[in-house]
């Protein structure tokens, strides 16, 4: 039996406080800010991307290897494979059509990392310039819109701001050339 003087009393359950539908606080924070005219913000969200085209067509090539290679050729190599199989001498090409596709599919998968290597370049160099466009912003906005908010306010907005739209562009660029 345990001694009653060094058990510990039960820990009260965790209280995550008023949060949206019961979550933790902070969860929902009021309405969402929409952009006024939609059309101007794709369009300036477009010239970030046109900076970035000889990437994107490299990206493209990339792909459309991996495609080839993985989707195309294997099963094409695999079907040689069987045929061989169910032949009078079966076996005799095994090896070669095994390192064949060997090859194949590490070429697949290079391609792959290569294509998705050059995305995430992208998206990174495209939050990049984001960043910079709004320090560069935050040079000319008067003093008083400072004092009359607060910091973390600002901060929190532009941080968050930003990781949702690295979130989106790292989602949506890698989406965008699988597709």
């Amino acid at each position: 039996m345990a001694n009653p003087q060094t058990t510990k009393p039960a820990m009260p359950p965790a209280h995550f406080g008023p949060g949206f539908r019961g979550g933790p606080p902070g969860q929902y924070r009021g309405p969402v800010d929409k952009a006024k005219n939609p059309i101007k913000t794709l369009l300036r969200v477009w010239q970030y991307f046109s900076n970035q085209k000889w990437f994107f067509i490299r990206a493209m090539f990339w792909t459309v290897v991996s495609t080839i290679a993985s989707q195309l050729t294997g099963p094409m190599i695999i079907g040689w494979l069987i045929n061989d199989l169910i032949s009078p001498t079966p076996g005799k090409k095994l090896i070669s059509y095994l390192l064949l596709l060997l090859l194949i599919h590490s070429l697949s998968s290079l391609a792959t990392w290569r294509s998705s290597s050059i995305m995430v370049s992208v998206s990174q160099n495209i939050l990049k310039r984001l960043r910079f466009d709004l320090f560069s912003h935050w040079q000319y906005i008067p003093v008083r819109y400072f004092d009359s908010v607060s910091h973390g306010d600002v901060m929190s907005r532009a941080t968050n701001d930003m990781e949702n739209i690295n979130n989106a562009l790292s989602t949506f660029v890698t989406q965008m050339m699988n597709s």
